[in-house]
């Protein structure tokens, strides 16, 4: 309720523990507001049917996946 645009939030796993369909309500939710509010934000979730609702203020809001892979050297990302 204290962000603005110049806010960036970051939300993890929201819902988890929950049934899919709370969970993915309680997220779709979330994103909605930070959307209205015009804040900037990194959504974790294993939730992905919430990118298949008709969210609000969805203009905002980018599906973008990464991938985190072992490999020789270490760890590497993909996007």
């Amino acid at each position: 309720r204290c962000c603005t645009k110049d806010s960036l939030v970051f939300v993890d796993e929201l819902g988890r523990g929950t049934s899919p369909r709370d969970g993915t309500s309680i997220a779709a939710a979330v994103m909605e507001a930070m959307a209205k509010s015009g804040m900037s934000g990194v959504f974790a979730t294993h939730l992905h049917e919430i990118f298949d609702l008709p969210l609000q203020g969805s203009d905002r809001i980018r599906n973008k996946q990464i991938a985190i892979d072992e490999c020789e050297h270490g760890m590497r990302s993909s996007t």
